[in-house]
């Protein structure tokens, strides 16, 4: 929860130099929730679910993009999982 309201207000206050750097940034963001998790033998999945709720809920810039960016990586698992089971 931690990783995600400092992420959020830190790209609140920087300006990145495109918008397609958002989503990055967001993804990012969730990868050190889940290894700052891991390192402290907590729960990662669990860890990186809350930061991705506190970044969804926290009005960050150019979250048309960033949705954008998740639904399609959404939809990219989607077409993984099927192609394994």
């Amino acid at each position: 929860v931690g990783v995600g309201f400092l992420g959020a207000m830190t790209l609140r206050r920087i300006a990145l130099p495109a918008a397609g750097l958002y989503p990055l940034a967001t993804f990012g963001l969730g990868m050190v929730a889940f290894a700052a998790a891991g390192v402290a033998h907590a729960g990662a999945f669990l860890a990186a679910y809350l930061a991705g709720v506190v970044l969804a809920n926290s009005g960050l810039p150019h979250r048309s993009a960033t949705r954008s960016f998740a639904e399609g990586s959404g939809w990219l698992a989607q077409i993984g999982v099927f192609v394994i089971l």
